[in-house]
């Protein structure tokens, strides 16, 4: 099928260019070419067409000045100052959003859509919850699977405890399948809806899935098989250890739903058939036509449902169809049973487009659901469940997938137009993410679902896939959280997903939270907290399994009540990480990889990073590009300003390899470490990458090509329209490095030919070869830099060797230029298993750094990227990639060893992701670097549909593919055994693309609680200028308090232009900020 790919571009002339176009690079138009060959591949598979017309791009925005970005983060900062009045007060009512498989690339390609539907190019739109008040990460993995399954994910954020895969309600020590061995006093847990229907507050499920299915069920069942919907499910299931007799004893998820879920107020979604007998018909809305229940006890729970309704003394109301749900009275329903389909309700996306009947929307359930709910005066719980997501997904169906994130997003926006932030908690978040990507550096605008691809209206196209399988797999990476309301600043970091379950019952006073009054404050009464043991269930048992993880929730809610005192005080110091390219699954995996490294099954363990107190999600497009590169990405998190692919320190009017048309008055933008640098504080880069790099760069230059490193780059440019004449008016990088950069106290990484003329050579330590510089003036970047220093009076000190490094002595110098490779730095795992020379780890760099650093009693602003993980990840070379975010990880808990959380500042983000999965529902413990293992015994290697083995992490595109060849037999591979492992990808490109989807954020220390939500990622160098006192924060007073003094100067308009910083003042605002902060600290209720 690959070879079809090569065939197109003879038909599609414009999509096969032979040389590159003026203004346009070659790597634009392969990368252009890589995802368009992707969509028009199907549309050869799928109609046998091949439409030749280009795609229309949606239209941008034009409010995106250069001015916008710093209005976008007042507004965010704003939000973070008011979150905080949440905490008061216990939450009377509590709703649960669960988007099943809404992993963050679903997250961020359904956002794209939703504003692209309003035609807007849609990169800027946003969805209901991104506007919520707080976000965080959670981690899925079961205690059995590393990639995990919806029953038991399901279980732990609706009961508080993590359990084994395709069990749902119960604890880890139930055995799968197994009726015979089954305890319900020494196996269930409880959600925390039966909790709150004990409570005497309404209750409720919607779902688009059946209500017996993996996600809804266990907010009422107890099971030790999610595949036993009903009785004919678990009496025919052959996988289960047991008998039919032996498994009778279990009752089945459908009778549970009508005998447990008997106080539930409110169940609507499909799954008709499951409650009822064989010989019972019912009406097939869509297709007209009476079919079957498929129970084989006889029994009729419908029926069963409204008698059980009736002697309780209530007025049940039984609908199947959306007429009979728009004409339910709500003040004449006590109890309501929707079961709007026979089977799973239809995709959104088909059911809009029907011209015949309709099911209700989500949305229309949702806004029922709360007319019934909130009659009850002691408030309401209530699981909504937006489970199509994951179903478009399994089938390769992207558009049906993203065409469900919106009817989902349309449900979240009637929930917080119907309740109260006051008295309502909302959280919203997903059981698992799915292996699913977007990436190809596309044009801003571009329609995210591929307008080429027409014959796909209905949502029914395929989308290509790596790995054949019956049904597309889930992943194991860390999925979204977004909370407000009551308690919503309970989720502030990275959390166990049994983390939800806990903080729901805590907000809203729920089972043992309730019994020993260790809750959130009520609005009537303080209740002081009591000394408990976390170890119970509802019915009073130990529950190992409860036990671990109310302990472990404890311990995260500690923490996000002693965050708060972070407010106090500017940051003396800052230091941002960057790891460049470590999207959320490279997180996932690099933590599994650290614990694995320790001969541990690895999903348990935590990097530095993921035990900061704050975190957010950030948005990385580019002002022209869907997917962004790395210059444009650091002008946005270093200067505060997003700006066009290619292009670095200088704002969206700068055009792309045009010195003739650049004025640095105009275009120039100015990062955090130039205002420190100007105010007199120590200053550092420090990179695994070349100091002239896309990432480091914009730290100390502005120039209108990413690729200008040296003259010699500039000069023979051919992607320019500017003559060499006039390229040569726009300084290089690494002389803008010298000249610009002159005040910066440490400047560290690779790249020493770039500063050096082509007739002075080099030794390369790792080769012991010698190299000439590639400088074409004839300039010596290094000997230019230390004159300059010497002409300020400083101790300069330059370096090249790892030796070098480490006999600085800190005291002796007062200036450090450390161009420790010629190039890249080596990857990690090369380097720590060299035999001959080893480079400094990032780790060493960052140490000596500091060191230097903390000698300026003003305080400090460092930048450190990691700059390898971008690097392997574009050669599809997993192993490197991932043994760089060890590296990285290590750098991180050397600052945070070297630096006091009282006074310093320290954010770690990544510039972009990449199109890297990891999943396929592995076994816990497997190596995440090798191939997948068989969740069936005996152990073995998975196979997919084709009979090969697939590996646990794999790419969307790069060079693990190759045009005409089929898939990969790794049958006789062994991936994790070498770090020159190429791991397959499904689009051939001579290097693999970043991706489109949001990174995360994390942050400690003073002015990290303004990392909460979800951001742009120009917000991170506004955070940093504002908690430091940098720039015109500085110059109008809207800072955080300084420790010495508190200053009432309000904040002036914000300048068009940076300008040199004044003395730190802070704004009413802050200081009423720090007011509530510190009353809120005393009334706190752990």
């Amino acid at each position: 099928m690959r070879a079809e790919l090569g065939k197109l571009t003879q038909t599609c002339d414009w999509l096969a260019p032979n040389t590159p176009k003026r203004g346009k690079t070659m790597q634009d138009q392969r990368s252009t070419r890589g995802l368009l060959l992707a969509a028009l591949f199907l549309l050869t598979i799928f109609s046998n067409e091949v439409s030749c017309k280009q795609p229309k791009l949606y239209p941008q925005p034009n409010y995106e000045t250069k001015e916008y970005w710093t209005r976008d983060a007042q507004q965010s900062m704003d939000r973070a100052s008011r979150v905080l009045q949440q905490l008061r007060y216990s939450a009377k009512n509590v709703i649960l959003f669960i988007g099943d498989g809404m992993g963050i690339s679903t997250v961020t390609a359904g956002r794209i859509l939703k504003g692209q539907l309003k035609n807007s190019s849609g990169e800027e739109a946003s969805l209901a919850f991104d506007e919520f008040d707080h976000a965080g990460l959670i981690r899925t993995y079961n205690m059995d699977r590393q990639t995990p399954d919806s029953a038991s994910t399901a279980t732990a954020f609706m009961c508080g405890v993590k359990t084994n895969g395709y069990m749902l309600g119960v604890n880890q020590d139930a055995k799968l399948g197994s009726c015979s061995t089954y305890d319900s006093r020494q196996h269930d847990v409880v959600s925390f809806l039966k909790f709150a229907s004990e409570q005497g507050k309404a209750t409720g499920v919607l779902t688009t899935d059946r209500l017996t299915g993996a996600t809804p069920a266990p907010a009422y069942a107890s099971s030790v098989s999610r595949q036993w919907q009903d009785d004919t499910d678990r009496n025919t299931d052959d996988s289960s250890p047991d008998s039919p007799e032996q498994r009778r004893r279990c009752p089945d998820i459908a009778t549970q739903l009508v005998d447990r879920a008997v106080n539930f107020t409110v169940l609507m979604g499909g799954g008709r058939l499951k409650l009822l007998p064989k010989n019972v018909t019912t009406m097939d809305q869509f297709g007209g036509v009476q079919v079957n229940g498929t129970r084989s006890d006889g029994i009729n729970l419908v029926e069963r449902w409204s008698s059980l309704q009736r002697q309780l003394g209530r007025r049940p109301v039984y609908v199947e169809t959306a007429d009979e749900l728009r004409n339910l009275r709500a003040d004449q329903a006590d109890s309501v049973l929707g079961l709007l389909s026979t089977e799973k309700m239809r995709y959104h996306s088909t059911n809009i487009r029907s011209e015949g009947y309709r099911e209700p929307s989500l949305a229309d359930m949702t806004r029922k659901a709360l007319e019934v709910l909130r009659k009850n005066s002691n408030g309401f719980a209530l699981m909504v469940e937006g489970a199509r997501i994951d179903s478009g997904h399994h089938a390769n169906q992207a558009q049906r997938a993203l065409y469900d994130v919106l009817a989902f997003d349309e449900a979240v926006q009637v929930a917080t137009e119907m309740t109260s932030i006051e008295d309502t908690l909302i959280v919203v978040s997903a059981d698992h993410s799915h292996v699913f990507t977007i990436g190809h550096y596309g044009y801003r605008g571009q329609p995210i679902l591929g307008k080429m691809v027409s014959k796909s209206s209905d949502g029914s196209l395929q989308y290509p896939a790596l790995v054949p399988r019956h049904s597309e797999s889930h992943s194991a990476e860390d999925v979204a959280l977004f909370a407000r309301g009551p308690g919503a600043h309970l989720f502030q970091s990275v959390h166990q997903q049994s983390y939800i379950g806990h903080v729901i019952m805590k907000a809203g006073c729920l089972g043992w939270y309730a019994r020993t009054g260790n809750c959130l404050q009520d609005p009537e009464s303080a209740t002081s907290a009591a000394t408990v043991d976390p170890r119970t269930t509802a019915n009073g048992a130990t529950s190992t399994g409860l036990s671990k993880a109310a302990l472990d929730a404890q311990q995260s809610m500690d923490r996000a009540s002693r965050v708060l005192q972070e407010l106090r005080y500017s940051a003396k110091n800052v230091i941002l990480f960057i790891g460049d390219g470590m999207g959320v699954s490279t997180v996932t995996a690099g933590r599994i990889l650290k614990g694995q490294l320790k001969n541990s099954s690895g999903e348990e363990a935590s990097l530095a990073f993921d035990e900061f107190d704050h975190a957010g999600l950030i948005r990385t497009y580019n002002l022209d590009r869907q997917t962004p590169d790395s210059a444009a990405t650091a002008t946005a998190f270093l200067c505060g300003v997003k700006t066009n692919f290619y292009t670095l320190g200088v704002n969206q009017n700068a055009k792309l390899g045009s010195c003739s048309t650049y004025d640095s008055r105009q275009h120039d933008v100015v990062s955090f470490l130039k205002l420190a640098s100007e105010q007199g504080r120590a200053t550092g880069v420090v990179t695994t990458s070349r100091l002239t790099g896309a990432t480091p760069a914009p730290a100390f230059a502005s120039c209108v090509s990413r690729r200008w490193q040296d003259d010699t780059d500039r000069d023979t440019d051919s992607s320019s329209e500017d003559t060499v004449e006039q390229r040569r008016d726009c300084p290089d990088i690494a002389t803008q490095m010298v000249d610009r950069g002159v005040n910066f106290t440490v400047l560290m990484g690779g790249g020493r030919l770039k500063f050096l003329p082509k007739n002075v050579t080099t030794v390369d330590q790792v080769t012991g070869r010698t190299y000439r510089g590639t400088r074409s003036d004839g300039v010596n970047l290094v000997e230019r830099w230390k004159t300059l220093q010497g002409q300020f009076g400083r101790r300069a000190q330059y370096v090249e060797t790892a030796d070098d490094l480490r006999s600085i002595q800190p005291d002796n110098v007062d200036s450090v230029l450390a161009l420790t490779s010629i190039a890249d730095m080596q990857y990690h795992v090369i380097n720590i298993n060299s035999s001959g020379y080893r480079e400094p780890s990032l780790a060493d760099m960052t140490k000596k750094t500091l060191e230097v650093l903390t000698k300026n009693p003003k305080g400090f602003a460092l930048l450190v990227e990691g700059g390898r993980i971008d690097n392997g990840h574009h050669g599809n070379r997993a192993q490197r990639a991932l043994y760089e975010v060890v590296a990285f990880d290590e750098a991180i808990q050397a600052a945070m060893e070297m630096t006091s959380i009282e006074d310093t500042l320290i954010v770690v983000s990544a510039d972009h992701s990449h199109v890297f999965t990891i999943g396929y529902y592995g076994r816990r413990g497997q190596p995440v670097l090798g191939k997948v293992m068989s969740s069936e015994e005996p152990l073995r290697y998975a196979t997919a549909s084709d009979g090969m083995q697939y590996t646990t992490v794999s790419y969307g595109d790069g060079p693990g593919a190759e045009v005409g060849r089929p898939r990969r037999n790794i049958s006789e591979d062994s991936p994790e055994s070498s770090y020159d492992y190429r791991y397959p990808s499904l689009v051939p490109r001579s290097t693999e693309s970043h991706a489109g989807e949001d990174v995360s954020v994390m942050a400690r220390g003073p002015g990290a609680q303004l990392f909460h939500s979800v951001h742009q990622q120009s917000y991170i160098a506004h955070v940093i200028m504002k908690a430091a006192c940098l720039g015109w924060y500085a110059d109008t007073g809207n800072c955080l308090k300084a420790p010495e003094a508190v200053s009432t100067t309000s904040p002036g308009d914000i300048p068009t232009t940076t300008t040199k910083s004044a003395v730190a003042k802070v704004s009413r605002q802050n200081v009423s900020l720090v007011m509530s902060a510190t009353a809120l600290i005393v009334m706190r209720s752990l």
